[in-house]
Formats: C-alpha cells, sequence, structure tokens
C-alpha cells in the first residue's frame, strides 16, 4: 500500500514540473492525465471501505429450466426443475423460490412459453407482492420474457407465478437471476 503514496508523488512531481509553465486556471488545459492517476490513488488510499470483490465463494447466481411439459392455475408457482447454475445454493427447485442471500441489486429474467393459444398472464413475485406483469399473446407457442433489476434486502423471494390457466411448454420457460 506505501508503494501507491511513493509512485503517486513521484507521478505528482513529475507532472507538477512538466506543466507548472502551462497552468492557467479556467482557460485551457488545468489537470493532467497523471493528476487524475494523483487523485485517483489518493482516494484508494484514504477509503475506508472494504474490498467488495466477488469471488467464487460469494457469487450468486442461478438458471433453472421445466424439464416438463406442465399445465398451471391460477396463482401456481413455478418449479422450474433442472437447474442448470445454482452458485451459492439460493435457488429452491422445489418452492421455485430464489432467497436473497444478501441486500443489494439482482438482476432477474424469465420466460414462459405456451403451447395453446389464449391470453397468458404470469407475474415475477417479491415476496408476496407483483413485481412485474408478463402477458402472452393469443399465438400457438407464443411467449414473452421479462428482466428486471431489484434491490432486494437479505431474507426477500423472488419467484414465478401465474395469473391465469394454461399449458406451459418444456425446455423453452426458464427463470434466472443474479447479484450485481
Amino acid at each position: 500500500m506505501m508503494w501507491y503514496l511513493v509512485l503517486a508523488i513521484i507521478i505528482f512531481r513529475i507532472n507538477f514540473l512538466d506543466v507548472e509553465g502551462n497552468y492557467n486556471p479556467g482557460h485551457g488545459k488545468t489537470i493532467s492525465i497523471t493528476e487524475d492517476l494523483f487523485h485517483t490513488l489518493m482516494k484508494k488510499l484514504s477509503s475506508s471501505s472494504k474490498c467488495e470483490c466477488k469471488d467464487s465463494n460469494t457469487r450468486t447466481a442461478f438458471t433453472a429450466i421445466l424439464k416438463t411439459n406442465i399445465r398451471v392455475n391460477v396463482n401456481y408457482v413455478f418449479k422450474f426443475d433442472e437447474v442448470k447454475v445454482n452458485q451459492g445454493n439460493n435457488y429452491n427447485l422445489y418452492t421455485g423460490e430464489f432467497t436473497a442471500p444478501r441486500d443489494g441489486l439482482y438482476y432477474f429474467s424469465c420466460t414462459i412459453q405456451v403451447n395453446r393459444a389464449g391470453n397468458k398472464y404470469f407475474y415475477l413475485m417479491k415476496n408476496s407482492s407483483i413485481y412485474l406483469r408478463g402477458y402472452i399473446v393469443n399465438t400457438n407457442y407464443g411467449s414473452q420474457t421479462k428482466s428486471v433489476i431489484m434491490d432486494l434486502d437479505k431474507g426477500d423471494h423472488v419467484y414465478v407465478k401465474s395469473g391465469s390457466k394454461y399449458n406451459v411448454q418444456k425446455q423453452y420457460s426458464y427463470f434466472s437471476g443474479y447479484l450485481l
């Protein structure tokens, strides 16, 4: 950490000597790249925040698909039962719910494909409230994808729920998400 400070001082001194005669506040170039670097390094050194680097132990991401065709009723909670990725183990294939392991911004995406005509609805739920609505138009093998960023608290649940009765197509319906 000390070498950052030494490097910053050296760069600043060299830069100061180089631009001293060209410095003209409010009339042209007043800050050079090395001064920007110096200020960035000083902010880094004075920052008391800890590294929020994501490593394999703290990553949260999942993708799950339907492996069989299903018939859903109103308020059916989808259980995407073929889990492709479940880093952090926060998606439960038996309940169909993702549980936030910590506070933060999360990205979710959901696609539902039906295999019969008719207007179909589904909801992306946050806890027990509708967060986003999906609508599949009246076509055979129609689908709708919804994507959203949610601000979640630790322990919040996110899941997909049906808003009407319909048949859902396997392998083309999925639910995924990750911590930003």
